[in-house]
């Protein structure tokens, strides 16, 4: 069983951790029994059983092998993030826009500016503001990266940007809405104050790549009695990035358990093969007369191995094994 994190607000929430390296591994470990557990509850708990997933080919891939086992899902809703961030949207927070809608109000923002600028005699910054009442687009893009970063645009863009910025966010407020970074801000601040919206959560298929969703996924997290959350084991081309995903979750919510698959251990059969009388004698031996011409190299990556292999090619021909 994983380890529980307690938060206490007004009720008690439980969160549990795990890790694994595919589907397939958490299968009948942590998915299959969580399923049968909340389809089983889903019809008589008050508030919602709900499985987030990044895209809605993860839930058809789900619900078709869910369909398989046998395994009702009446009751268990299925969310995207867009979807759950309209879920919390329906409890009184900012509305996020349409991309089109945004594009809109900033080329406004924009044709405003240029008036002012005309009107102020500001030639330079006229031009500036007409290219992106033109185009909203680009600048539309590094407004979202900043907001996402928590960083005001007004700050550190350039004089005739920021005021064209800063009429965009003044719209916004207006109409009543926000940037998505912004809303899922307010939702995390307001998650953990208030009663648990969700009976059972299970956050899945999420990794590193998924940074801007942090504040989301956590804000669900807090808003639920019962959560589950599985993450991927770090891969190759990303380890340091997705071991920093990783180890974020554990300090808010512990240390995640690791799932493995049963019908693969190859470090136990490993071991199991070290264990032999013959194997260990084997090994003795070599130890005691290493062969000349075989060198083992280690790399933490592809990298380094290469860089193991090659870097001693020219001095040392031998046959190299790397691992």
């Amino acid at each position: 069983m994983a380890r529980q994190v307690h938060t206490k607000s007004k009720s008690l929430r439980q969160v549990s951790l795990y890790i694994g390296s595919s589907l397939d591994v958490a299968w009948e470990k942590v998915l299959l029994p969580w399923f049968e557990a909340s389809s089983r509850c889903a019809i008589t708990d008050e508030q919602p059983v709900c499985v987030v997933v990044p895209h809605r080919s993860h839930a058809q891939n789900l619900r078709a092998r869910l369909a398989e086992a046998g395994v009702s899902l009446l009751g268990v809703r299925f969310f995207v993030p867009a979807q759950l961030r309209e879920f919390f949207q329906a409890a009184g927070a900012l509305r996020v826009p349409l991309r089109e809608h945004l594009r809109l109000l900033l080329a406004i923002s924009a044709e405003r500016c240029a008036s002012d600028f005309e009107a102020a005699g500001k030639i330079d910054n006229i031009q500036i503001a007409k290219a992106v009442a033109r185009a909203p687009d680009e600048l539309l893009y590094s407004i979202d990266s900043v907001a996402a970063a928590g960083e005001t645009f007004a700050d550190i863009a350039s004089p005739a940007l920021a005021e064209i910025a800063t009429r965009f966010q003044e719209l916004l407020k207006r109409c009543g809405c926000a940037l998505v970074a912004e809303t899922d801000r307010l939702v995390l601040q307001s998650a953990a104050d208030l009663e648990p919206r969700l009976s059972s959560l299970l956050v899945i298929g999420f990794d590193a790549a998924h940074w801007p969703l942090w504040p989301l996924l956590r804000a669900a997290v807090l808003s639920t009695q019962n959560a589950t959350v599985i993450l991927r084991e770090p891969r190759e081309e990303a380890a340091e990035l997705e071991r920093t995903w990783i180890s974020t979750w554990e300090e808010h919510f512990g240390v995640a358990q690791h799932v493995t698959n049963p019908d693969a251990e190859p470090k136990q059969r490993f071991e199991a093969m070290v264990a032999l009388p013959e194997t260990r004698s084997a090994i003795a031996a070599r130890k005691k007369q290493p062969l000349p011409h075989v060198d083992f190299v280690m790399g933490h990556d592809s990298s380094e191995q290469a860089q193991a292999i090659v870097a001693p090619v020219v001095e040392l021909p031998h046959v190299r094994w790397a691992f």
